[in-house]
């Protein structure tokens, strides 16, 4: 009778609570925890228990290349392949001690664990990005794509912000370009306009100008609500502090703050209630908002003189 290896590694019944639940999960898990909670010692476990218990559909057992690991890092990845490989080879060892001490059933399972170890070459632990790739690079006529494209983060970046150079260039004589660089400067719109383009523009379908147009006039729109309300609780708190008694440039601020923006401008004398040149009471929400602001125009400080 052969010696029973020492062991180094945890199986299965070796787990407790939710670690024992994710390794014994019937179905696609995700182990999700701290630093140092044991992901990756659950992980090998359920790994190791799938080798010896599961099947395919036809019925065969299950291999190294039927089983798909993921992880975020290539350094977590290369340590999940390492303690993997281990129980395995583990495993192995203790399958074939039962087989040699004449248990029953043994000797299979010995013999196919063995096979797995041979052929753990075939496993599939990597990194989403590089699983992605692979997918990407087996229908790269499908989606569009190169077939030697690459992950580089460095490389996309590098190419965004020339991509973006060109645009600046190309569209330097367009009034909200030159408004946007003389606000920002010049890098850093480039650098704006790359870093659109690697974060939110996907290869595989065309950037939607129109939604994002409307993503940013919405939280536009929510911020000057905000204002607002700020500006009508900072007149009513003057009014209350002045007794309603005030001078009329102090009234004037006073009804520039309380003008409604998404109100047609009326119109009355005061620079509050006036319209800038070409503004109507029929003209839309942007041009009432350039109304109301134009209340501020001519005012000065209540102490100027």
């Amino acid at each position: 009778m052969g010696e029973t290896p020492s062991r180094r590694y945890k199986r299965v019944e070796d787990l407790e609570g939710d670690q024992r639940a994710a390794a014994l999960a019937g179905a696609n898990a995700v182990v999700a925890a701290g630093a140092g909670s044991g992901k990756t010692t659950v992980l090998a476990a359920r790994y190791v228990r799938l080798l010896e218990e599961g099947r395919l559909r036809d019925g065969s057992r299950a291999r190294p290349r039927n089983l798909l690991v993921l992880t975020f890092t290539r350094k977590a990845a290369a340590e999940m392949y390492s303690r993997i490989y281990g129980a395995l080879a583990e495993a192995a060892a203790l399958a074939a001690g039962r087989a040699a001490a004449g248990e029953a059933d043994a000797a299979a399972l010995a013999e196919h664990l063995a096979g797995c170890v041979t052929s753990f070459s075939e496993a599939r632990i990597s990194t989403f990005d590089s699983f992605a790739g692979t997918v990407a690079r087996s229908g790269c006529a499908r989606f569009g794509l190169a077939p030697d494209f690459a992950v580089d983060d460095g490389r996309a970046g590098e190419l965004a912000r020339r991509l973006a150079l060109g645009f600046l260039l190309e569209k330097r004589g367009d009034e909200a370009m030159r408004e946007l660089v003389a606000a920002d400067g010049f890098i850093e719109v480039r650098d704006l306009l790359a870093e659109v383009a690697v974060e939110r523009m996907p290869l595989s379908s065309p950037p939607d100008f129109g939604a994002m147009h409307a993503a940013q006039e919405g939280i536009l729109r929510g911020e000057l609500g905000r204002l607002r309300a700020a500006l009508l609780d900072e007149r009513a708190a003057a009014l209350d502090y002045a007794g309603g008694k005030v001078s009329a440039g102090v009234q004037a601020w006073l009804d520039a703050f309380a003008a409604d923006p998404d109100a047609p401008p009326a119109p009355g004398p005061g620079a509050a209630a006036g319209a800038p040149d070409g503004a109507s009471e029929g003209a839309p929400g942007g041009d009432r908002l350039l109304a109301g602001l134009a209340g501020f125009r001519n005012l000065r400080t209540p102490a100027a003189r």
